[in-house]
């Protein structure tokens, strides 16, 4: 009796101090919120902190749990508010598990929708992606519509600051129709300022100052504060050259924000008032705008803010030549931005590394000016085909960085590389590496420049050009300067290319720009090419869509004559294909051609009477698309103005037929092409071991077909001589085009980039002896993203594509006598290439096949094989 008295009394006692215990937090608790609803955040947050330590001292009770999970979000929210980042995501992450546990979804869509918030402003966007999709599924569960428009609006934020502008416009107009249907005028308009930054990035100024003047606007009707839409006006201004206009904008918006207590936004409004400075020339007030604006943001922990600000100081010791200072900031804010690109997953990767390049170039620039070679290669590297080469290795492995010491041991005594970079920019940089020598230097293209406005007026060939395909310009830029304003240097260099590329495409011969391009890219480095017979080229921007096989010396002598040519988009990348092993025991070829894509005209248009050859100048047109055509065969689509709406429907069912989507583009039929099936039909005379698909037969189930049971891995060589479809904008509905019957069956016909990413291939070498299959979208850093990359990721070794839409007949002699060299001679498919080219520039396939129209759009990517 005695015993249990004692237990009795001892229960009594724990029961009456825990008790007391609870209360007491209980009050902290109940101090921290009647705090919070006055403003006193600081107070708030030591409340609220108190009680978190106190309750998680010792197992906490399930009837207490939900009081945490709640303790745990007002702690959240106020230190955000006294600015103490540092506990913010933890004391969110805390609730968040409680709230799983305790199963409230409507308090997880509130904790997932800030802790969002947090994984933007440290620059974690995927997770901030996947905390805002959370949110709104649970809120569409739970019908809260208001929530369901807050939720994409804050995932377009996390898209715009990740630089995908396309998905970032979706979001933006979801939630702003949700707004309008619940009649929130305010929040539609803040909505609309995100649709307005959209248009500015993809720099349409007019679209994008006009939706923010009436976004602004309709805020101020609805007293909402609308600093950020003022600051894109600014932006607007400062890009026209107004800057009095901008500067007036940038204080309008941090007064509305001073008035509002929006703090938060201090960092982002000084960046602007520097930027405006450093334009305006006003260097030293740029500075410290700039670092008052570096140091708030450095508080705020905003990592997107610090890289974005420390690239915008760099720029200014660089334009005053302070390169070693400029190096500091710029390496920082690379090292930031490599962070952050990292966090990504998938193709925002690419988008975000595109976004942020001109920090990588300026940092490389700087070397240059400073004889750092080394270094400026290691910052050419870091920037160029990192997607693609993560890619290629497979994913979880970090693809090896090459340094320039690297890059020599892989070449051999006859290869030299060439590395362009800044293309874009008025001082071009090209590094020369050989085995045992290394030369940078830097091209100015200002003399470049002036003779190529001389050298467009003479005579009228300009005039008479058509006007056409992906790479689509304005020749009147060139020949009326004086009428039209002065052009950007950059813009005048883009046209160039294209005024070059043009008159080889029309089956033309120029020698004055041939040798213009020459003497700006090669003669610089004349003396380390002219022993080397292998010429390995990385280009830059537009220098991807330019033979230089076709650029001619002083002798007159095409490089192609002296030179076996092959492009890589990166020594990175190269060393990724290099370190790929396949087994030879693989059969040699897998060619598909003669497609169907005219049922009603096929028998007629492929039946050629016996002993027929193809007549020397007989061109097929590719079909009824409803956009402009040049004579020649597989012709791409150009300049297309892809809608969103297109964009959207591609990403809801990556798998469905688009056969009604590329009718939208304008790609209704398509016409049979005879030389294709004359040509797989002919390689029989040169490859002892082809397995062949034509007619009916070379169609895209057959491809998958073959990929799903393993067969599609065992060839060496996979040749596809078809339409192919290249859509710069899109480059998903880029394309190799099979058989297209008239009755749909299993597959659309289209075997587009994102199926040919997953195809299982083990090839060293696929010929795509198409039209424009080396064209596509040219991203910053990354290159050109279409055909070519998605068959490297599918394990191509090396590839064989077009530049331009190449001629049917003589592409089937090119390509049979192509195979001959290789399995008659044992040349390498590159070295094979290069003496097809020899041959056709000394007429042995006729008189007509001399001109580079017909030999020079063929490239080779890739490694030695």
């Amino acid at each position: 009796m005695r015993r249990f008295i004692l237990w009795y009394l001892t229960c009594l006692f724990v029961s009456f101090t825990f008790g007391q215990v609870y209360s007491t937090n209980d009050t902290n608790f109940k101090k921290g919120r009647d705090a919070y609803k006055n403003k006193e955040y600081h107070d708030a947050f030591l409340h609220f902190e108190r009680y978190i330590d106190v309750e998680t001292s010792r197992s906490v009770h399930e009837s207490r749990e939900k009081k945490l999970m709640y303790a745990y979000v007002y702690a959240g929210f106020c230190s955000e508010e006294i600015e103490r980042f540092e506990k913010t995501i933890s004391f969110y992450q805390h609730g968040l598990t409680l709230a799983r546990k305790l199963n409230e979804k409507s308090d997880m869509s509130l904790i997932l929708n800030n802790l969002g918030m947090q994984y933007q402003r440290v620059g974690k966007f995927q997770e901030a992606i996947d905390a805002h999709k959370e949110s709104l599924n649970l809120d569409i569960e739970l019908n809260e519509r208001r929530s369901v428009g807050i939720d994409y609006s804050n995932a377009g934020d996390a898209y715009m600051k990740w630089g995908d502008y396309s998905r970032a416009l979706e979001n933006y107009e979801k939630s702003r129709e949700i707004h309008l249907q619940d009649g929130d005028l305010g929040k539609a308009a803040s909505r609309e300022v995100g649709v307005g930054e959209v248009y500015l990035r993809w720099n349409q100024l007019d679209l994008a100052m006009v939706t923010l003047q009436n976004a602004t606007a309709r805020m101020l009707q609805n007293n909402r504060n609308p600093s950020s839409g003022v600051m894109l006006m600014a932006e607007i201004h400062r890009k026209k050259g107004d800057f009095s206009k901008a500067e007036f904008e940038i204080r309008r918006a941090l007064d509305y924000d001073r008035r509002s207590g929006n703090e938060g936004k201090l960092a982002d409004r000084l960046n602007g008032l520097g930027l405006l400075y450093q334009h305006e020339g006003r260097m030293g007030q740029a500075i410290s705008s700039y670092e008052e604006a570096l140091s708030n943001a450095r508080y705020r922990k905003d990592k997107d803010n610090i890289a974005r600000i420390l690239s915008n100081l760099g720029s200014v010791y660089f334009v005053e030549g302070d390169y070693p200072k400029a190096i500091v900031h710029f390496k920082e804010s690379v090292e930031l931005k490599e962070a952050l690109r990292k966090s990504a997953f998938g193709p925002i990767r690419r988008e975000y590394l595109s976004s942020q390049i001109q920090t990588y170039k300026y940092l490389a620039a700087c070397y240059m000016k400073t004889n750092q070679v080394a270094e400026a290669f290691d910052a050419i590297e870091a920037s160029r085909s990192k997607y693609l080469a993560e890619q290629i290795v497979g994913k979880g492995t970090e693809p090896a960085l090459l340094s320039l010491q690297d890059t020599q041991e892989l070449l051999g005594t006859d290869d030299v590389v060439l590395v362009y970079a800044n293309a874009d920019w008025r001082e071009k940089i090209l590094i020369v590496i050989t085995r045992d020598q290394v030369k940078g230097m830097i091209l100015d293209d200002r003399a470049f420049l002036r003779d190529a406005i001389d050298l467009s007026k003479k005579g009228t060939q300009a005039a008479n050009l058509q006007q056409r395909g992906s790479l689509n310009f304005v020749v009147d830029k060139l020949l009326s300067k004086e009428a039209a304003g002065p052009v950007p240097d950059s813009d005048i260099f883009e046209v160039a290319i294209n005024f070059y590329r043009d008159i080889l495409i029309n089956r033309q011969e120029d020698r004055e720009w041939s040798r213009l391009f020459y003497d700006l890219l090669l003669r610089p480095v004349a003396e380390f090419v002219k022993q080397k017979q292998n010429l390995i080229i990385s280009p830059d921007g537009l220098l991807n869509y330019l033979p230089y096989e076709t650029l001619m010396d002083n002798h007159g002598n095409y490089v192609a004559i002296s030179k076996d040519v092959r492009y890589t988009q990166s020594m990175a990348v190269l060393e990724a294909l290099n370190a790929r092993n396949y087994p030879d025991s693989r059969k040699y070829m897998l060619a598909f051609g003669g497609s169907v894509y005219n049922e009603s005209t096929y028998k007629t248009d492929m039946g050629l009477p016996e002993g027929q050859t193809l007549p020397e100048e007989e061109f097929t047109s590719p079909g009824s698309f409803n956009f402009d055509l040049s004579i020649g065969r597989r012709k791409a689509p150009s300049d297309l103005l892809l809608t969103e709406s297109l964009r959207s429907e591609l990403n809801q069912d990556p798998d469905q037929s688009l056969r009604d989507t590329y009718k939208q583009l304008g790609i209704n039929t398509m016409n049979n092409l005879p030389g294709t099936l004359y040509e797989i039909e002919h390689l029989r005379e040169v490859v002892p071991d082809i397995k062949m698909y034509s007619k009916y037969q070379a169609n895209e189930f057959y491809v998958k077909y073959m990929n799903d049971n393993g067969e599609l891995g065992d060839y060496k060589v996979l040749h596809f001589a078809t339409h192919g479809l290249t859509i710069p904008i899109l480059p998903e509905l880029s394309a190799v085009v099979l058989s297209i019957y008239d009755d749909e069956r299993s597959e659309d016909g289209f075997l587009r980039t994102s199926e040919i990413n997953e195809l299982d291939i083990r090839a060293d070498f696929v010929n795509l002896s198409a039209c424009e299959t080396g064209l596509g979208k040219i991203y910053g850093g990354e290159g050109v993203v279409g055909l070519t990359q998605s068959f490297l990721i599918a394990g191509a070794n090396g590839l064989s594509v077009s530049l331009w839409s190449v001629a049917d007949n003589s592409t089937a002699i090119f390509m049979v006598e192509m195979y001959r060299k290789v399995n008659r001679d044992g040349m390498d498919y590159f070295e094979a290439i290069a003496e097809t080219k020899r041959e056709f520039i000394k007429g042995q396939y006729g008189e007509a096949f001399k001109l580079p129209y017909y030999w020079a759009p063929f490239v080779y990517y890739g490694r030695e094989n």
